[in-house]
């Protein structure tokens, strides 16, 4: 195992790729960006449809989905994670709506790998109503592949969560010699503490830094999730530019290992210290994010506040009480700052007469257009 690495398991990088006949076939348990999602069971199980309806009375839309069996887990042979947002809502609401679904081995719908109920899970009258709904704002469809992080790029983020760890551990003079011991659980007073401490060393270069709390998702959010806010503007930022710069068409980081998401910046970081579970109450932990690199090939949400976005996911991976149940889990946008950036917002039209915003405005969409023009290369070929 590498000096820098905190687990066996490296981080597991998405990249989208144009389809190819047959990709999103059931049969095929695909992870996808785009279009509609490939359910893998049937959502009259137990998912209420009003789900799918933002607050603001808009309909959801279907951002990607990811195929994350987990090998050590009997109840996740097969196991699926929908990220759905709101076209209207999600440039101002630091929110996206996340379904996880999970079956062992053998279950109702499927032995082993062997689709068992098709029809059950693709004739559901409540999936086709759904699909409906979410053709109403379809994004670019893209196959997501998989490949582990370069060795350079992992040591830098390691290196450096797991220092800043370790210092905020030692100043608390609270360290901890048993290996076993090394991940913290924020469950309690004195874990909590020490969070808030390891966030703070290693982002405060300069003296002072004030807690602000996160925007409100929920009631239980506004008293249990706080943001921290410093006066060192780049550490973070630096960090993600440089570990990105390695693989810079990544569209999703995966790393579930109760360790910590790459932040975009140190605005606005999730500690989810006291977020739990909605299904079963217990700790949530931090599973995969989406990276900037995907609006980029989504010319319909190209132009949008975003940095990164994080998903949370219940640690013990529970059960719904019925199988094949539907389990909501948590979803976190972390924005950029960048005001300019926000092209379809018309609070921010001010922003259009701003030299640096046209030069962005015109930098990215020249990048939208070579990719473009790299797929249709490929198409021809």
């Amino acid at each position: 195992m590498d000096s820098y690495s905190s687990s066996n398991d490296p981080v597991q990088l998405g990249f989208a790729d144009v389809p190819k006949k047959g990709d999103f076939e059931l049969k095929n348990f695909p992870s996808k960006i785009g279009g509609l999602p490939v359910w893998l069971l049937p959502l009259s199980n137990n998912i209420d449809e009003s789900f799918f309806t933002c607050f603001c009375g808009e309909n959801l839309s279907f951002l990607l989905q990811l195929y994350c069996p987990l090998e050590d887990k009997d109840n996740c042979f097969h196991r699926m994670i929908y990220v759905f947002f709101c076209p209207c809502c999600w440039k101002k609401k630091d929110l996206v709506k996340v379904l996880r679904v999970n079956l062992p081995e053998k279950s109702t719908y499927f032995n082993g790998e062997e689709i068992l109920e098709i029809k059950k899970i693709q004739g559901d009258e409540k999936t086709q109503k759904i699909n409906e709904k979410l053709k109403k704002f379809m994004l670019e469809e893209f196959y997501i592949s998989t490949a582990p992080e370069k060795k350079e790029a992992s040591k830098l983020y390691f290196n450096f969560y797991s220092n800043a760890e370790e210092n905020s551990i030692t100043s608390n003079d609270n360290s901890i010699k048993d290996d076993e011991e090394e991940e913290i659980i924020i469950n309690n007073q004195k874990e909590e503490k020490e969070y808030d401490n390891m966030v703070k060393n290693y982002l405060k270069e300069n003296p002072g830094s004030n807690i602000d709390k996160i925007e409100e998702v929920s009631d239980d959010e506004k008293e249990n999730d706080k943001l921290l806010d410093s006066t060192s503007q780049d550490i973070i930022m630096q960090l993600f530019t440089n570990v990105i710069n390695y693989d810079k068409t990544q569209v999703i980081r995966y790393y579930r290992n109760n360790f910590y998401p790459l932040w975009f910046t140190q605005e606005k970081m999730l500690t989810t210290k006291k977020t739990k579970c909605t299904n079963c109450g217990g700790n949530v932990e931090f599973e995969f994010q989406i990276m900037p690199y995907l609006f980029l090939i989504q010319p319909k949400i190209a132009f949008n506040d975003i940095g990164t976005i994080v998903i949370y996911t219940c640690k013990k991976c529970c059960d719904s009480k019925i199988e094949g149940g539907w389990v909501e889990e948590h979803g976190f946008i972390q924005r950029t700052g960048e005001n300019f950036r926000d092209l379809k917002d018309n609070d921010n039209l001010h922003n259009r007469n701003n030299k640096k915003f046209e030069k962005e405005k015109e930098k990215i969409i020249m990048e939208e257009n070579e990719f473009f023009a790299g797929v249709n290369e490929k198409d021809a070929d």
